[in-house]
């Protein structure tokens, strides 16, 4: 990926991309009120990363149960492009 298009942080995304994504963690059955949410976008997709908001500050990956997740969604089609998941 050129530096160009490094993702980079945005305060907001397309209504119908964040829409998409409510939709793939509902089909996952996750509660979003108990994640933060962080957005970032390259000239070719929106990506949104969860973290769970109790998980302590030092701990690397995700707690059980509450696992973290990227999310990249195409903006040409606000398509979900890959849902990864960190355990």
């Amino acid at each position: 990926m050129s530096e160009d298009n490094y993702p980079k942080e945005v305060e907001s995304i397309d209504p119908a991309a964040m829409a998409a994504f409510e939709a793939e963690m509902a089909k996952r059955n996750v509660d979003l009120s108990q994640y933060d949410l962080e957005l970032l976008a390259t000239d070719d997709m929106f990506i949104i990363l969860t973290s769970y908001k109790k998980k302590p500050p030092s701990m690397r990956g995700s707690m059980q149960g509450f696992p973290d997740f990227e999310v990249e969604i195409l903006r040409r089609d606000n398509c979900v492009h890959s849902v990864s998941i960190a355990r």
